[in-house]
């Protein structure tokens, strides 16, 4: 995925998928923030600014599904920031404006959106990260550098990790490391963050110092 189109190498050579506005079929938007293939094989696309797309490889072609103003059931922004693909195989869409959880079987989103009256909420709207770890929780980075999980069951919502304000290191990408019970996250400038899920506790790892050594918290 690029700023300019989708490429697929077969180990020969490149096709390229691109932005066609006189074709319903093609990608909704040039730019294509992410990828995720579902437990059916199924390729979803995200994108900048045309939402999100499915990818059939018999016809290939795309099925576009994008924000409508007067849905509130339909896709939360165009702007596609992350896809993740849960347990139960439902596609979770990170937006520049909530998150959507896409239900291929009913056809059906539900959204989820920051309330700024509860703490038990999306830290803000703009969403840049996702990833499940046992317990049937979804980790959920934000730009302003918060994390929370939220429960696949109930969907309540708990803070791992607070915002720091006036600053802007967004958590970029968040990994369950199933070999060591942990979990990671790189946050935009600081290093790197673990969190050791059986005695819940976190560490840093720290970008080298002077000396070239690594420091750990």
């Amino acid at each position: 995925g690029t700023r300019f189109g989708l490429n697929r190498y077969d180990g020969d050579q490149f096709k390229a998928f691109l932005f066609d506005p006189l074709d319903s079929t093609s990608l909704p938007g040039y730019w294509i923030t992410s990828l995720e293939e579902d437990h059916d094989g199924i390729m979803w696309v995200g994108t900048r600014t045309g939402g999100l797309s499915r990818y059939d490889r018999e016809k290939e072609s795309f099925e576009n599904f994008k924000h409508k103003p007067d849905d509130s059931n339909s896709l939360t922004h165009n702007a596609v920031t992350s896809l993740y693909t849960d347990s139960d195989g439902l596609l979770w869409i990170g937006t520049d404006h909530g998150l959507s959880r896409y239900n291929k079987h009913t056809n059906t989103f539900t959204n989820f959106y920051q309330n700024p009256d509860s703490i038990n909420t999306l830290p803000t709207n703009r969403i840049t990260a996702l990833c499940e770890i046992p317990g049937r929780y979804l980790c959920v980075g934000t730009e302003n550098g918060a994390m929370v999980r939220m429960s696949l069951d109930d969907f309540s919502i708990e803070r791992m990790m607070l915002a720091r304000k006036w600053t802007s290191i967004q958590v970029k990408s968040i990994y369950a490391d199933s070999l060591n019970n942990a979990l990671w996250i790189a946050r935009f400038g600081p290093g790197i963050y673990k969190f050791d899920l059986e005695l819940q506790e976190w560490s840093t790892i720290r970008p080298p110092d002077l000396l070239g050594i690594n420091i750990t918290e």
